[in-house]
């Protein structure tokens, strides 16, 4: 992983953020659906650059990052 991943809240443990130190207006987010199974990501700016649902947490990360970074 090239972010770094945290909590959005802290109860909320199916919830969490990621940042990196060059891009600090830049974030992003992977969160499991209400009542599901699938978790949704997005990252964003000022402006909305990406989002998309995966099957786990770790696809959901790793589809962040990409989009993140321009990969």
């Amino acid at each position: 992983m090239k972010l770094t991943w945290r909590r959005t809240w802290p109860h909320t443990p199916n919830d969490g953020t990621g940042t990196h130190p060059d891009y600090p207006d830049r974030r992003a987010r992977v969160y499991l659906e209400a009542g599901g199974t699938r978790w949704w990501w997005f990252v964003s700016d000022w402006r909305k650059i990406g989002t998309g649902i995966e099957e786990t947490k770790e696809e959901a990360k790793e589809a962040a990052e990409e989009v993140f970074f321009g990969e």
